[in-house]
């Protein structure tokens, strides 16, 4: 009856059993049991009642839903249904198989009313009510675990559990009660209990959930099956029945790194533990556990060695990152020095581990490494902790603000690498002359007393408050220059003599910084000259504190000559080009580029100033001119000093292998004749890659990927000719890939992990995409393996997909998972405190720091963020107000990670602005300033005028140089600004003065293509650094001032005739050439039409012409004849008056632009000898037609009219 319900039976062969039908049961499948297992029935077996059944009682009377009722009464066997008030009950059951006795639980949503049973005879009805009491009402909403093993506690939630027992499925007895309130009953899962519902019975009623019994682990084996008492073994555990988190202990000691694979196999490390033979459990979350007694052997490991420690000093503050040497050591090793836990110890390998020293009073101590298992090794006064240093006197104690006195500094611990700083700046060539003396010269700063200060190499310092003073410096003073004169390209060298020169003085030359200055002594310094414009310029010499000394207008700049060019040989060479030219000449420059035909020659090497070598490009057969152009534009020329022969075509006679796949990558060889170097490979249209020209006879490519088939194999040389070989080359298809497995199989989501995908048919150029997103760095090693950097992802599985260039593609569905990695933790800053103004770059250490990762310090954003490890990133910080501030490091997938009030900004001084040199400039800005003062901050901005310097370069905090923007005439205020928005201002500082106005004496080339793009040269004078050109009003583009007597542009697209050139300088001066660029039409005329297309052989018909690309200066032919009058109204139309003709016919109709170019209109024009009708117009539209004048004015001059105000609409629309 699938009840429960079992009755006598007999076995009478191995197919038939006899079984007799037990009182009590219900209709339902019959179920057999035997040794090998149990089985059931298809179909139900139904119980037909005896008789009616009768209900005589029940008890209790009242109750709430699942409380279990007791019927009595009769004909229960064959019962198929039980309603409280019309509502059908669930759960019954007979009374020991009884027929007259039966439990009932009452189901939920009932009502107060009568009980009726029903069997296959009939019906029987309680003569009084069963009431129902819904406060009391006994439910279940929740089991945990609902998993669980034998012996496991589980917790029961619900209602009205106070006082109620648990019945597990199959048992008839309530389970062990750990505690019992309202709302939660705690129990243990007894023997025997199996899966299915479990029900709470209580004294109101009943309730069922669902329960599943784990089944125990068994643990059959494990291996290796011994290892070091210090534990750190890696063990392989098998057996069945393991869940995932899983717990496994040695002697009941816990193991680390336990990794459930699969419900078979686990892997766990070894904890340390005492030498001996252990039992080995296996402990499921559900509470169930397998043990391997005796399964694990405890060996005695060896003593670690400890042979060396680096460093072997350090500060008495700690911190200092150690490393140890020996051997023998294990996971979990401790570092003491001289009993002293060390931090951050890390077992790198059996030979090295790296720790942190911990604080301690200063002296040698011993350093050990002690093991897990208690061993352990000492290296006897292995680290001495170093006593910060101490300063007792100074001598002098004195010295000028320009720098570079020596002081002598004595005191105690002082070591090697010490750094000194005066004031805050740090001092050079610092000697320490032992552990009491150091030796030292002062750095520039301003006049006063400053702090002096002794940093040792570990980060311990000293400063002695006022301990020096700095004296004014006299200023410089300058009386000669030698040479007094050089050219514009620099590079010279001079001489300076004067008075008061300081180590470390500059020298700039109309603002420009001389190179290689060298002091000879007070009086004399030496150099190079800086490029410039020509002029007079003055030289100025200033001292590191910033004073400066200026002899006005003593140097003169003078043009560089143009280059000449007076030979070359070899003469000619190929159009393939490749030919390496040698030329000789003058005045060749560094930076010079050569021009061969009008193309840039490679490999320009320039010798010195009257030779230099160069490869000609590829050019059309013709002798060609050769143009050396040097870097401000200037230009030699040596006329058709060269020929272009024409080389043969390539041809090809045979391509190995003939055939390869669709993929590409295919190595093959070329034969033939006439390959050029610089040669390409086309296969099928498809370039090839990896062309090497290994002679003029063969070349070797690597295939691209195509689509299968036979196609043409072209081999193109650089001067254009090509050769064609039809259908030599083959494409295979290509076996798809197929992608088995992918190592690792998880990653974090930042992306950057290296993976290897192994599978088939990878081909080189294979691609690689991690939920769609392509990976980076793919490296195709083998036909079934390569290799590949993860992009970033969203957290979860992915499909990964390889697809070979041909476009065939796999997918490993789901097969790698982004780990949603842990959000970084800042741990420290270093340095913990800094300046307001920032720039100072700080190491920000801590965990999990991803590729990417970005800086705040309270709230703004550091710069120049490099993570150099996921512990480990640097950065340079943003100026802030003076404070403690956050310092949060934010990963690309959005995670943070804070210090609360991890740095310390202190208020930096405010700048201080003393002098600047030169203090006078053109109102087109340009000249470089060099500001002295104090407290200059990196990125602070500079104004002169209001109007922000273009370039601002901080060299210390005592001196910074900056380019003057463009402005107005007059005296102007200089402002600095530091980042932290501290600023000092020097009024009416600099004077603009008023530049003469440019002035535009040529334009060369004076003509190029009405599509732009020709390189023009101007030359004049007065030209300003920023300086625009126009050309008919439209700015060219790569406007480079070369000198203020030079600019170089390129013209922009412009529809053809001849236009204005205009210069314009940042200061609003202007320069202009009317008319002084002619756009010229882009290739040859043609004429597509003429009306009228006939007229007088008198001549005299005004006709209208029209097709493509007439230049402003064309003429027209009418059979030979030239036509008069002729106004080109566009590139597009003209007009013009017919010549006579001295019989009828038919006639050529020509256009001829200047330089020869012509378009030609076969038979456009037909002379007849009939005369117009007098008023009578020729050729569409009417008008006068071939009418000889006009009241008051001749016949051709309304279309002269015409073309002028077509001219003068033009300009003006400009």
């Amino acid at each position: 009856g699938g009840y429960g319900y079992t009755g006598s039976f007999q076995v009478l062969d191995d197919t038939r059993v006899v079984f007799r039908i037990p009182r009590g049961v219900r209709s339902g499948p019959i179920s057999l049991g035997t040794p090998a297992g149990f089985t059931a029935s298809a179909e139900s077996f139904t119980v037909q009642s005896e008789s009616a059944p009768t209900l005589t009682g029940f008890a209790p009377a009242r109750g709430g839903p699942g409380t279990e009722v007791l019927l009595e009464g009769s004909g229960f066997t064959g019962l198929t249904e039980v309603r409280f008030n019309g509502v059908k009950a669930e759960h019954f059951s007979s009374y020991l198989g009884s027929d007259t006795r039966l439990f009932i639980v009452v189901p939920p949503g009932v009502t107060t009313g009568p009980i009726t049973v029903v069997n296959t005879r009939g019906s029987a009805t309680s003569s009084s009510s069963f009431i129902v009491d819904a406060g009391s009402t006994v439910t279940l909403t929740g089991i945990s675990p609902a998993r669980a093993a034998v012996g496991a506690t589980v917790e029961l939630s619900g209602t009205n559990l106070t006082g109620c027992q648990a019945l597990f499925p199959g048992l008839s007895t309530g389970a062990q009660v750990l505690s019992s309130t309202g709302t939660r009953l705690r129990v243990v899962v007894p023997e025997d209990a199996s899966s299915g519902s479990l029900q709470v019975r209580c004294a109101t009623g009943s309730a069922w959930i669902e329960f599943t019994l784990a089944p125990p682990p068994r643990l059959t084996g494990l291996g290796p099956s011994s290892g070091p008492s210090t534990g750190g073994t890696r063990v392989s555990l098998t057996g069945s029945g393991f869940e995932s988190g899983a717990t496994v202990s040695f002697g009941g000691v816990a193991a680390s790194a336990v990794t459930v694979v699969d419900a078979e196999h686990l892997t766990a490390t070894t904890p340390a533990h005492a030498v001996g033979v252990v039992d080995v459990v296996v402990s499921n979350p559900s509470g169930s556990r397998a043990t391997l007694g005796g399964g694990f052997t405890y060996e005695q490991a060896p003593a670690p060695v400890l042979t060396g420690i680096s460093p072997s000093s350090g500060p008495t503050r700690g911190g200092s990152a150690l490393t140890l040497t020996g051997s023998n050591f294990v996971a979990g090793a401790r570092v003491t020095l001289g009993s002293v836990e060390a931090t951050e110890v890390t077992v790198i390998s059996a030979n090295t581990l790296t720790a942190t020293a911990p604080a301690r009073a200063a002296g040698s101590v011993d350093v050990a490494v002690i093991h897990p298992d208690g061993q352990s090794a000492v290296l006897a006064r292995g680290f001495t902790y170093l006593a910060p240093p101490a300063i007792s006197s100074l001598s002098p104690t004195s010295g000028e603000s320009n720098g570079g006195q020596r002081v002598n500094i004595s005191g105690t611990g002082f070591r090697t690498g010490a750094k000194v700083r005066f004031g805050g700046v740090a001092a050079e060539d610092v000697s320490v002359l032992g552990d009491t003396s150091i030796g030292v010269f002062t750095p520039v700063h301003a006049p006063g007393l400053v702090d002096v200060q002794v940093e040792n190499a570990d980060g311990q310092s000293i400063t002695w408050a006022g301990a020096f003073t700095y004296v004014a410096s006299r200023g410089p003073s300058l009386v000669s220059v030698s040479p007094n004169t050089g050219v514009s390209s620099g590079g010279e060298s001079f001489t300076l003599r004067g008075n008061d020169f300081a180590f470390g003085a500059t020298v700039s030359m109309g603002g420009a910084s001389a190179t290689g200055v060298t002091r000879v002594d007070s009086t004399t310094l030496t150099g190079r000259t800086p490029p410039h414009a020509p002029g007079r310029v003055d030289v100025v010499v200033r001292n590191p504190d910033g004073q400066t000394a200026t002899l006005s207008a003593s140097f003169t700049f003078s043009q560089v000559p143009a280059p000449v060019v007076t030979g070359l040989g070899p003469s000619q060479g190929t159009s393939n080009g490749g030919t390496r030219i040698f030329l000789t000449g003058r005045y060749f420059v560094p930076g010079s580029t050569v021009h061969v035909g009008g193309v840039q020659a490679t490999e320009v090497h320039v010798n010195d100033a009257t030779s230099l070598a160069a490869t000609t490009p590829a050019h059309a057969p013709g002798t060609v001119d050769v143009v050396v152009r040097t870097p401000d534009g200037q230009t030699g020329t040596l006329a058709d000093g060269f020929m272009y022969v024409a080389a043969p075509a390539p041809s090809v006679s045979a391509i190995n292998p003939g055939r390869g796949p669709s993929s590409g990558g295919t190595r093959v060889t070329l034969t033939g004749s006439h390959f050029a170097p610089g040669a390409t490979v086309l296969l099928g249209g498809a370039s090839a890659t990896e062309v090497t020209w290994a002679s003029s006879t063969s070349l070797t490519a690597t295939t691209s990927a195509r689509a299968a088939g036979t196609v043409d194999v072209v081999v193109r040389n650089p001067d254009g000719q090509q050769a064609t070989r039809a259908g030599a080359y083959t494409y295979e298809p290509s076996p798809a890939p197929t992608l088995a497995a992918i190592n690792p199989g998880h990653g974090p989501a930042t992306g950057g992990t290296r993976v290897t995908l192994t599978g088939t048919h990878f081909a080189p150029g294979a691609q690689v995409l991690l939920g769609g997103v392509a990976a980076t760095a793919v490296d195709v090693s083998s036909a079934t393996s390569l290799t590949a950097t993860t992009p970033a992802h969203a957290p979860g599985r992915v499909d990964v997909v390889v697809r070979n260039a041909d476009g065939q593609g796999a997918t490993l569905a789901g097969a790698f998972t982004y780990d949603v990695p842990p959000p970084p933790r800042v741990v420290s800053v270093e340095p913990r405190v800094g300046l307001s103004t920032g720039g100072a770059r700080v190491t920000v250490t801590g965990t999990g720091f991803g590729p990417g990762a970005a800086v705040r310090f309270g709230g703004v954003a550091a710069s120049e963020v490099t993570v150099t490890s996921d512990t480990s990133l640097s950065a340079i910080l943003p100026p802030q107000a003076p404070g403690r501030v956050d310092v949060v490091v934010r990963n690309t997938d959005g995670q943070e990670g804070a210090l609360l009030g991890g740095f310390t900004y202190e208020a930096a001084p405010a700048p201080t602005l003393l002098g600047l040199a030169p203090e006078r400039g053109p109102g087109n800005g340009g000249t470089a300033v060099t500001l002295s003062g104090s407290g200059f901050a990196p990125g602070a901005r500079v104004t002169f005028g209001g109007v922000a310097a273009p370039s601002v370069e901080v060299a210390s905090p005592s001196s910074l140089t900056a380019t003057t923007p463009a402005h107005a005439a007059g005296r102007v205020d200089v402002i600095v600004t530091n980042p932290d928005g501290q600023g000092a201002t020097l009024p009416g500082a600099f004077t603009y003065e008023a530049g003469p106005p440019p002035v535009l004496a040529g334009v060369s080339p004076a003509s190029g293509p009405s599509r732009g793009g020709t390189s023009v040269t101007l030359r004049g004078s007065g030209f300003a650094s920023g300086a625009t050109v126009r050309f008919g009003g439209v700015a060219a583009t790569e406007v480079l001032v070369v000198s203020d007597t030079s600019i170089s542009a390129v013209s922009p697209a412009h529809e053809p005739g001849r236009v204005d050139v205009e210069v314009l300088n940042p200061d609003g001066g202007r320069a202009f050439q009317s008319g002084g660029f002619l756009y010229e039409v882009d290739g040859p005329p043609t004429v597509s039409s003429v009306s009228p297309n006939t007229g007088s052989t008198k001549g005299g018909t005004v006709i209208t012409v029209r097709g493509l690309n007439f230049a402003p200066d064309a003429r027209v032919t009418l059979g030979g004849a030239e036509a008069t009058n002729v106004v080109v109204a566009s590139a597009t139309s003209l007009t013009a008056t017919t010549p006579s003709h001295a019989t009828p016919g038919t006639v050529d109709v020509v256009v001829l632009n200047p330089g020869g170019a012509n378009g030609r209109l076969e038979g456009g024009f037909t002379y007849t000898t009939e005369e117009p009708r007098p008023g009578e117009g020729e050729g569409e539209g009417g008008g006068c037609g071939g009418c000889t004048g006009a009241p008051g004015l001749p016949g051709a001059v309304p279309f002269l009219l015409l073309g002028l105000a077509l001219r003068l609409r033009r300009r003006a629309s400009r």
